[in-house]
């Protein structure tokens, strides 16, 4: 044996004895996300999941998981999808809003029914 392995396994036994110390006098590692504080968000965000369809050039929407005050169908219309989207997060947020501020629970429909026919599907988050 070298001087040069001699060195290198008495530099290893110093290591894995070091390691053995610091592991002995020191608690399991936490995990990361236990670090990190949970709190309530300061500005609460829904899900608005909207089906969108074309028709004779214009584009329907409807909110496919939340009926509006009176248990009906939210429903907006626009030439394009940005339009229609402009007009019903809007429509969606007030009533979110109401019901948030309220007494009474959301009335979320779950689950959320599948689109129909060519509807496409849309996932909009909306800070109240």
């Amino acid at each position: 044996m070298t001087s040069l392995d001699e060195t290198l396994i008495s530099t290893a036994r110093h290591i894995v004895t070091e390691t053995k110390e610091i592991v002995s006098t020191n608690p399991e590692p936490k995990s990361p996300l236990e670090s990190i504080p949970v709190t309530e968000p300061e500005v609460p965000s829904f899900c608005c999941i909207v089906y969108l369809d074309k028709d004779n050039g214009e584009t329907r929407a409807h909110v496919a998981n939340l009926p509006n005050a009176s248990g009906n169908v939210i429903k907006a219309t626009g030439s394009n999808e940005r339009e229609a989207l402009r007009k019903i997060v809007p429509l969606f947020k007030k009533i979110v809003t109401e019901f948030h501020h309220g007494d009474a629970p959301i009335p979320w429909i779950d689950p959320v029914p599948d689109p129909t026919g060519n509807e496409q599907k849309r996932i909009i988050p909306v800070h109240l």
